[in-house]
């Protein structure tokens, strides 16, 4: 007998939550069953509330006018861990396996968590238009397009000109390894300023990513056509005019940013398993708020549930980051109370983690010294 099916609903309610912590009066579903959003079918393997669906929902269509693909078909999509681990493990040389996607075409389906949902996203739309390897390209595309998303942008630090194996080796490898991410990520956000998003893009749909196996001599001799060059000047061109860092994505929702002046900067939230902004579990989350600070500040950081954590992470500086601790990322462990920290003046995110799982409204203040 098939797993009953519901669609995301338009209240986009608990769909499925934490048990016995599900809040408000929307009944919560076994795990057995399938949930529509726009472009996929869900089999949950785990206990999720509704943002993480209305979350893949948005992602879905973020991707596919990102890499210039329609949805041809629905992609079948498990979530979770536990189904990653089952599905996934022993998957290429790559140790810790965090999703995969197989099959092609309307057969085309995912397994992915919370983290690496949008980047396997990108392999299955490909996948669903009979798209591949080689994994330089692929895994580079799914890591510039998907890597991090919702949760921040994508920042990828590369010292080109230190890289001793580069795209013009990478390109031709079959079998995928660790360098094809970081790399193939860096090498694709050049590309892309210097070619245009739009070339890029046409470049990954050529027909030669369509053949079985991978073909890496033939998508060598289309970068030629579609670039103008081939991949070895590509490479010491990449090599000598990359900048270190790329930043792809946005850290922040504009309603996200706070307010930098105010004496008491407040981040304040509800961990409503029932609600579209909680995504998770295991370790219930919202996402980030952002803080551009335009001078250097002492603030006293503190949140009122003893069972939450707080993380603040530096995005950038206008002048560039320091070496002291003002320029690093902090963490404030569930239970220890309030810290006074430094901060540099630079844009920050700040993360709210959840890993009890715990429901209710929090509110965090980062308050300034007031010397």
């Amino acid at each position: 007998m098939a797993a009953p099916t519901h669609r995301l609903p338009t209240n986009r309610g608990c769909l499925l939550a934490v048990a016995l912590a599900c809040s408000g009066d929307v009944a919560c579903a076994p795990s057995d069953e399938v949930f529509e959003t726009q472009q996929l079918d869900v089999r949950p393997g785990e206990e999720i509330c509704g943002g993480t669906l209305v979350s893949l929902d948005e992602e879905s269509s973020r991707i596919s006018q990102t890499i210039r693909l329609e949805w041809s078909s629905r992609l079948q999509f498990g979530f979770g861990e536990e189904l990653v681990a089952d599905e996934c493990m022993g998957a290429g040389e790559i140790e810790e396996v965090a999703g995969c996607a197989r099959g092609f075409g309307g057969d085309t389906e995912v397994f992915a968590d919370l983290f690496s949902s949008s980047h396997e996203l990108v392999h299955g739309l490909r996948r669903m238009h009979g798209l591949r390897g080689p994994p330089f390209f692929s895994e580079g595309l799914a890591e510039l397009v998907g890597s991090r998303r919702p949760f921040s942008a994508q920042v990828l630090v590369v010292d080109a000109s230190a890289v001793v194996r580069g795209p013009a080796e990478l390109a031709f490898d079959v079998e995928v390894s660790e360098e094809h991410y970081r790399l193939g990520a860096h090498f694709l956000a050049w590309l892309s300023d210097r070619e245009g998003e739009d070339a890029v893009m046409a470049f990954l749909r050529d027909p030669t990513f369509e053949l079985e196996p991978p073909e890496p001599v033939a998508v060598a001799d289309a970068f030629r056509v579609h670039f103008g060059d081939d991949l070895v000047a590509a490479d010491q061109q990449w090599r000598s005019t990359a900048s270190v860092r790329y930043d792809r994505g946005q850290w922040c929702a504009e309603d996200n940013w706070l307010d930098p002046d105010a004496t008491e900067i407040v981040v304040a939230g509800d961990f409503d398993f029932a609600a579209s902004d909680t995504l998770g579990p295991p370790g219930l989350h919202h996402l980030p708020s952002c803080l551009a600070l335009s001078e250097p500040a002492t603030l006293r950081v503190d949140i009122d549930v003893d069972e939450l954590d707080v993380n603040i992470g530096l995005i950038g500086c206008p002048d560039g980051a320091g070496t002291g601790a003002a320029f690093h990322d902090k963490f404030v462990e569930a239970g220890t109370g309030p810290q006074e920290l430094e901060f540099g003046a630079c844009q920050w995110w700040i993360r709210i983690g959840n890993p009890q799982g715990v429901s209710g409204p929090y509110r965090l203040t980062l308050t300034r010294d007031p010397m």
